[in-house]
């Protein structure tokens, strides 16, 4: 489990994320997110490794999440994620010229193999199941 409310308190805003980037690149390698600025950032992650499969539970004040075929490039993931929407607001997310709307309570699959973009509301809480191929 890791939370920026674990963080120490005089880490200024730029810290607290790059802390945060650097265990969500662990997880799911590299990726450009963007947060809410008109309020301090969080985030929370909850997560287990079995074998190649991976599952975490996280949150945060996040707006955007996006994977470009250089980051593809870049580190090679191309696992699968399964994602279940757990909040109260709908993530979009765009793979391979398909859009779809991930309403709260549906699930997605997204490949990490290509590029990706997914546009979330502050406060979006997400269950996701993470397979290496």
């Amino acid at each position: 489990m890791f939370s920026t409310d674990q963080l120490p308190a005089e880490l200024d805003e730029r810290a607290r994320f790059r802390a945060w980037r650097a265990l969500e690149e662990e997880i799911y390698g590299s990726l450009d997110v963007t947060y809410a600025d008109d309020v301090p950032f969080w985030g929370r992650a909850e997560f287990a490794q079995f074998g190649a499969t991976g599952i975490c539970q996280f949150g945060g004040n996040f707006t955007s999440v996006r994977r470009t075929r250089r980051d593809v490039a870049r580190d090679g993931r191309d696992g699968f994620i399964f994602g279940l929407n757990r909040s109260t607001s709908t993530i979009h997310h765009a793979q391979r010229d398909r859009s779809v709307a991930v309403t709260p309570g549906s699930a997605t699959l997204v490949s990490l193999g290509d590029a990706i973009q997914g546009h979330l509301t502050p406060g979006t809480t997400t269950f996701s199941h993470r397979a290496a191929t």
